[in-house]
This record gives C-alpha cells, structure tokens and sequence, in this order.
C-alpha cells in the first residue's frame, strides 16, 4: 500500500522521524503533576529543535493539553489539570482508597420526568369566583 505523501515528519537530532501525533503524547509525557518547563528545556529533553518544539506546544496549548504562563522573560508551560477542586479534595493517594461497590446506568429515556410550568401567572388569576351566601 502507498503512504500519502501528505504526512509531514519531524526530525530529532539524532535523525529519526516521527509524525506529530506521537510528538504531542511525547510531549504531554514529559510533564509529570505540577512540573513547569520552559521551551529550551523541553527542547533539550526531547533532542528536538527549538522550532519545532515551539509547534508543537502550540497545538497543545490550542487543544487544551497544556496551559501556558507568562513572566517577565519566559513563557512557562505546564500541564493543564482537568479538574483542581477534585484534585484539592481527593489527592491521588486518597482516590486510589476508594472502591466502586457496584455501578448502575440509567438511560434518560427510563428516569424521572420532572416538568415545571413556563409561567406561574395563570396560578394567581381571578377567573369564575363563585361566593357562597352572599346577594
């Protein structure tokens, strides 16, 4: 079968090429929990050039991956934690504790069907008041 020629490799220096998928997850791995890294070091880590280890933190930053901030001299780049209330509240060592009894799914076709009115004027409304006893 023919490889598209459309595929574009990156290049580390040692001369071996890999595709920028494979670059991007090398690169998600080399930040580990709250490690901040600047783009030389990443560089010097992934025997990558500074350009293209530029690109590539760039589509990850665009796609979310990573977060970037910025100080006097440097861009900082860091890992972008998915959820930080959960991560102050259960730290690693106390979710790796916790075991799932039993799980249960429920489609939202066979749950509760809870409707409210889209107006509550038609519940004060003075329409056929009949009183008794009166002329």
């Amino acid at each position: 079968m023919v490889q598209p020629k459309n595929f574009h490799y990156y290049k580390f220096n040692d001369g071996t090429k890999v595709q920028m998928g494979k670059l991007k997850q090398m690169t998600l791995d080399l930040f580990q929990e709250g490690q901040e890294l600047k783009i030389p070091e990443i560089s010097k880590l992934m025997n990558l050039r500074e350009d293209t280890v530029i690109q590539v933190v760039r589509k990850l930053c665009i796609r979310g991956k990573l977060q970037r901030q910025q100080t006097n001299r440097h861009t900082i780049y860091s890992k972008k934690s998915e959820c930080l209330l959960a991560e102050l509240m259960y730290p690693k060592s106390i979710v790796n504790k916790f075991k799932i009894k039993s799980s249960k799914i429920i489609k939202a076709e066979d749950g509760q069907n809870h409707s409210y009115p889209l107006s509550i004027s038609h519940q004060y409304s003075q329409g056929n008041i009949i009183y008794e006893g009166g002329e």
